[in-house]
């Protein structure tokens, strides 16, 4: 199976970019019966604004691709960029959910 988190393409591809991603978004992984799989990476935002983070889409099939199921296992989240200045001159980044709360944790697939 193919597990992607999606993130906004304009964000990580246009310059200066918006995001930077540590981490993969985009995992291979064969599952048993009862098995997880926890997909972690980490998003820096390098511009304020609010962000799409996800939804996370999953593809299985056969091994010849003649047989492909996609299913969307989280709904899409929007997330508030907060860059800020920081004493050495770089930029701090935090996820944080528009209303202000804390972020939701990461739950296993």
């Amino acid at each position: 199976m193919i597990l992607e988190d999606s993130l906004p393409r304009d964000a990580l591809v246009q310059m200066p970019a918006r995001l930077k991603v540590e981490g993969g978004r985009l995992a291979l992984a064969r599952l048993a019966a009862g098995e997880t799989k926890v997909l972690s990476y980490k998003v820096n935002f390098l511009m304020r604004g609010y962000f799409q983070i996800g939804p996370l889409l999953v593809e299985t099939g056969d091994v010849f691709g003649l047989h492909r199921r996609f299913r969307i296992l989280t709904e899409p989240a929007l997330r508030a960029g907060i860059a800020e200045s920081s004493a050495a001159g770089g930029l701090q980044s935090g996820l944080a959910p528009p209303d202000g709360g804390n972020p939701p944790d990461p739950s296993p697939v």
